[in-house]
């Protein structure tokens, strides 16, 4: 029984007994001043009667209250809804036109790469500029996840999300590569041709460089794949909400 239960029929109790009892203290006063009853059956007659009063006051009452609590309880069910639903169309439109410009951008060159089954392995030469946080709507309302009711999206939305951030990752280091190499081969060519232990040197730097660059081009197509396939499954289980 809830707590707002017991106080109600706490309060047809109470109501109850208090009309009793102003019965009683009436027909008290109205001895003194010398009114008398017929008999036994007319007293409990009107106890009866006060009784029920009581009770019928109090049940209106608690009938009151419990129809104030649903509403409220529907009214704030109704809210929560309509919360979760709005995070979720702005997570589509937020997962959907961040998709479109990384694809329309580096994702179709990160495609025509070399597969990891290529020996020797490629690495991906182009720079992906990666400035500030693509995903304000999902950092923003991170809290919001766990009110979602459907289980299986709740992990969609938190798979898909780990995925592309960590895909944004590994073109931060990818970059990295790229930048190392570049300043490998600059001094490669900077080196004379009359210099061969210099020349030697900077190859051999230059070879450093391009062994993580290539040893990282397979990966970061593969991950861009699996992020590929997790992003489509959660934007065709949010397009729902997208259109609300």
């Amino acid at each position: 029984m809830s707590r707002s239960t017991s106080f109600s029929l706490y309060g047809i109790v109470i109501s109850s007994v208090l009309f009793l009892l102003s019965k009683l203290l009436g027909f008290r006063l109205e001895a003194r001043e010398g009114r008398r009853y017929d008999s036994f059956m007319e007293i409990w007659a009107a106890l009866l009667g006060a009784m029920v009063g009581g009770i019928l006051t109090g049940l209106a009452s608690w009938l009151t209250i419990r129809w104030q609590l649903t509403v409220e309880s529907e009214s704030r069910e109704k809210q929560k809804k309509e919360s979760i639903n709005a995070f979720l169309c702005a997570l589509y439109h937020e997962l959907d036109s961040v998709w479109a410009i990384y694809m329309q951008s580096i994702g179709q060159e990160i495609e025509k790469s070399p597969p990891a089954v290529q020996i020797p392995p490629k690495g991906f030469l182009m720079i992906f500029p990666i400035t500030g946080d693509y995903f304000p709507v999902y950092e923003g309302n991170a809290a919001s996840i766990g009110l979602i009711p459907d289980s299986l999206l709740r992990n969609k939305i938190i798979t898909g999300y780990t995925l592309a951030k960590s895909l944004i990752d590994s073109y931060k280091m990818n970059n990295q590569f790229i930048w190392e190499r570049r300043a490998s081969l600059i001094e490669y060519h900077k080196a004379p041709a009359n210099n061969p232990e210099l020349r030697d040197a900077t190859e051999k730097l230059l070879n450093m460089a391009n062994w993580p660059l290539d040893d990282y081009g397979p990966k970061l197509r593969a991950l861009h794949l699996q992020c590929k396939q997790s992003a489509g499954e959660l934007l065709k289980q949010l397009e729902p909400f997208g259109k609300l």
